[in-house]
């Protein structure tokens, strides 16, 4: 692959104006040998930021903007170009608050969902079964979920970091404008970034970040994370003595038609016995310490 870019004849126009800013004007005839694409023709010409450099001459404080190019409609491997090269400063973003879009405050919304989860196995492999070993037929639940939507401005933004956070819920306590979530009770569920090109900040990225909320409940006296899942210990069979798992069958050896409940250890409960539920750990969980840094709120 060969790119050759000449400055045209008549280039480059250079002027100055009352306030001594200089400006350098050039348009470039381009050659390609193989019909190369817009991305490496637009590569053989100074990049934005570089300082003005032609025909012998050099201004180290006139630097260049993007560059543009356009293929020639009548040539597959001829291109056309141009470049502005000015010694006027930018304005700093940092010059005025208002205008920089990363200073301004994360925009913070709380929608709300209802919605069905069920799965056969949780987070550690764990069958979802009774302590007899006996599938349960249905594992459909229903949560009433709190939702989070945060968009925010930042200077860099990457789909791999946010991958670490996907789908986890919040290992230790954190904080969303002024409020204070206990451990183990949101999990993130989207986090999205798009760049964004700014006339005077160059470029930043505009992140989207949707987590749901659910309370934490108790288990066995304890409490547990509200995302893992409680079902009853009751099924259709029971372990024997040697651990083999059999069927229930009533005194006239009939299959009970409905559920019957257990004991936790695989027998049938006695009659007063209290209820025993199976908890299945389903979500993983991470710091979200560095999900939420540097935000304003």
């Amino acid at each position: 692959m060969t790119v050759t870019a000449n400055i045209k004849k008549g280039f480059p126009r250079y002027s100055e104006d009352d306030e001594g800013i200089r400006t350098y004007d050039l348009d470039y005839d381009i050659t390609t040998t193989a019909g190369e694409g817009v991305r490496a023709v637009a590569s053989s010409l100074p990049q934005r930021g570089a300082f003005y450099s032609a025909d012998g001459e050099i201004d180290l404080q006139a630097i260049a903007t993007a560059p543009k190019v356009t293929r020639d409609p009548k040539n597959n491997t001829h291109w056309f170009g141009s470049q502005t090269f000015s010694t006027q400063k930018k304005k700093d973003c940092t010059e005025n608050e208002d205008e920089d879009p990363l200073q301004e405050p994360a925009v913070v919304t709380w929608p709300t969902r209802v919605t069905l989860r069920g799965f056969d196995k949780d987070l550690d492999g764990n069958k979802v079964a009774t302590s007899a070993g006996e599938p349960y037929e249905t594992t459909e639940t229903e949560d009433y979920l709190l939702g989070c939507q945060i968009i925010r401005n930042v200077a860099d933004w990457s789909p791999l970091a946010a991958m670490r956070y996907y789908g986890k819920m919040n290992s230790d306590t954190f904080r969303i404008d002024r409020w204070t979530f206990p451990k183990e009770t949101a999990r993130l569920v989207a986090w999205t970034g798009q760049k964004v090109y700014h006339q005077d900040c160059t470029v930043f990225y505009q992140t989207t970040m949707q987590l749901e909320f659910l309370e934490r409940t108790q288990h066995d006296g304890n409490e547990v994370s509200g995302w893992d899942l409680q079902l009853l210990d009751a099924g259709f069979s029971r372990t024997d003595n040697q651990g083999n798992l059999v069927g229930i069958r009533d005194d006239e050896g009939q299959r009970p038609s409905a559920p019957v409940r257990l004991d936790g250890f695989g027998s049938k409960a006695l009659p007063d016995d209290a209820d025993v539920f199976n908890r299945f750990r389903r979500i993983d969980k991470t710091n979200f310490a560095g999900l939420f840094a540097g935000i304003r709120w």
